[in-house]
C-alpha cells in the first residue's frame, strides 16, 4: 500500500544496511560483547503523537552500539507515520506521528544483526477519531450482516433480520467497487460503490436474481476500535430508511 523511504543519512536502512564497525578491543573492554532488544514488541497509540519512543537495548554501551547493523521495515511509512530520531546507548529512538487518516493498525519492524531478541515490532494502534481517507481494503472479507428497520439494535417484532454471512470482494480495477454475495440473504450477487470522500455508498441499478435493485443509497461509517470491526450503512431503498449492519468475521 505504501513504500518506505530509504533512510539516507542514518545508520538504519531498508535496502543495503550501512554498517559502522567498532574496534574489537577498546578501553571499555567491550571485546566480544553483544546486545539485543530488551523486549520483542511494544504498542503505542497514534493519537499520542509527538513523543519520542525508545526501543530499549539490553546491556547496551556506546562502543558496541556503533558496530551493530540495523534495518527498518513494516507497514508504517517513515516520514508519514513515524520519524527516525537516532540511536543512543539506550536504544533506537522514534517519534510516532499523528494524522487524520483512518488507517489500520500499523507496524514498524526494527531489526538488529545480533543474537537474542534482535527484532522488535512497534505497533501503532489506530486512532478511532480519524475520519479522512478510509482504508478501502477494510471492506473486503466475510461479515455477519443484520438488517435493522426500526433503528440500530432494535429487535422487537419484525424490526430486524439476521445475522447472515456475506462476503465483500474488492474489484481489482476499481477499488471503490465491491461485489456482494448473498444480497439480503437471497444467495444472489450484487455490487456496491463506496465514495470515501463523501462517506456515501450506493447500489447502481442492477437486477440480482432477476429482481430490480434500484434507488438504493446511503451513508456509511466503519469502526475497528471497539473490539470488533464494524461497518454500518444507513440505507435508503425505494423510499424506506433502514440500517445495514456488518460485523467482520
Amino acid at each position: 500500500m505504501k513504500k518506505n523511504k530509504l533512510l539516507n543519512r542514518l545508520l538504519l536502512t531498508l535496502a543495503l544496511p550501512i554498517v559502522i564497525m567498532s574496534s574489537c578491543d577498546d578501553e571499555d573492554g567491550a571485546a566480544g560483547y553483544s546486545t539485543d532488544f530488551a523486549a520483542i514488541g511494544s504498542s503505542y497509540y497514534e493519537a499520542d503523537g509527538t513523543g519520542i519512543v525508545t526501543i530499549a537495548f539490553r546491556n547496551a554501551n556506546p562502543s558496541f552500539v556503533e558496530g551493530v547493523e540495523f534495518e527498518l521495515g513494516g507497514t508504517a511509512v517513515e516520514g508519514e507515520d513515524y520519524e527516525f530520531i537516532g540511536v543512543t546507548a539506550e536504544g533506537v529512538q522514534l517519534r510516532i506521528l499523528d494524522d487524520n487518516k483512518f488507517e489500520p493498525n500499523e507496524t514498524i519492524r526494527v531489526q538488529m544483526s545480533s543474537t537474542g531478541n534482535n527484532i522488535h515490532i512497534v505497533t501503532i494502534a489506530s486512532n478511532c477519531e480519524d475520519t479522512e481517507d478510509p482504508y478501502l481494503e477494510y471492506f473486503q472479507g466475510d461479515w455477519n450482516a443484520t438488517e435493522f428497520y426500526c433503528g440500530l439494535g432494535v429487535t422487537t417484532g419484525s424490526c430486524d433480520y439476521g445475522p447472515y454471512v456475506i462476503h465483500l470482494l474488492q474489484d481489482s480495477e476499481d477499488p471503490t467497487r465491491f461485489t456482494f454475495d448473498n444480497l439480503y440473504d437471497s444467495g444472489c450477487d450484487a455490487y456496491m460503490i463506496f465514495d470515501v470522500a463523501e462517506g456515501t455508498v450506493y447500489f447502481p441499478n442492477q437486477a440480482p436474481c432477476d429482481s430490480d435493485l434500484t434507488n438504493s443509497s446511503g451513508t456509511f461509517t466503519i469502526d475497528e476500535c471497539n473490539d470488533a470491526t464494524t461497518l454500518t450503512i444507513n440505507l435508503n431503498f425505494d423510499g424506506g430508511d433502514w440500517i445495514y449492519y456488518f460485523q467482520k468475521l
